[in-house]
């Protein structure tokens, strides 16, 4: 998709770390990929620039390169399973993947369901907007949080994004939560929302180009 913006702003929020996660014993029930001794099943949400996403058919990114790297350290060969971000974690506890690697960050509600590694990754939460003249005033998340009242907001289901806004923003005029990034940046573009927040490192490819 082709992302045109007259103009955008963006503003770091909040700073979260994000570390590799797995689960300890598993269930069996029906794998995407058989588990196998020889490989590692890697969960992905392959539309997360520059973490994870998809060059034509390969899976690319920094994690992804940090999986095969892994893999190759465990002498196993990495395979990417491609799944909805919000069934990651259902897929790891029910032994459909082996790790997720896929910009999850650190959450004490994951925590309750999932181990983490030590964070390698530490980033924050960005707001992008359309039009940089009628959003100039911005300068911080709590900005938009004041003002949520009057405005729409868009965040990516599942993400830190959507539970911080939830939890800081009760009074919003409008919170609607979309299923991936492009389907937020689609709304944003068309004006069915005026603000969206999500993890930085997928948002500054997009404020880059802008």
């Amino acid at each position: 998709m082709k992302i045109s913006f007259r103009m955008t702003r963006c503003v770091l929020a909040m700073t979260v770390g994000f570390a590799l996660t797995l689960f300890g014993c598993a269930t069996t029930p029906p794998a995407v990929v058989e588990a196998d001794p020889s490989i590692l099943r890697v969960g992905v949400s392959a539309d997360s620039p520059p973490l994870i996403y998809k060059q034509g058919e390969e899976i690319t990114g920094l994690e992804a390169e940090m999986a095969v790297a892994l893999a190759e350290y465990l002498e196993k060969t990495a395979v990417f399973v491609e799944i909805p971000w919000e069934d990651q974690i259902p897929a790891l506890l029910d032994n459909r993947t082996d790790i997720i690697m896929s910009g999850m960050s650190v959450t004490l509600a994951r925590e309750y369901k999932i181990a983490f590694s030590k964070p390698y990754f530490k980033s924050g939460l960005m707001i992008l907007v359309k039009d940089l003249h009628k959003f100039a005033f911005i300068k911080n998340v709590e900005t938009v949080l004041a003002q949520s009242i009057t405005w729409r907001i868009g965040v990516v289901k599942g993400t830190t994004g959507e539970s911080f806004t939830r939890r800081k923003s009760t009074g919003a005029k409008s919170l609607k939560a979309f299923p991936n990034q492009e389907e937020a940046l689609k709304a944003l573009v068309a004006g069915r929302i005026d603000v969206f927040i999500h993890d930085a490192p997928m948002m500054t490819p997009i404020c880059l180009k802008r």
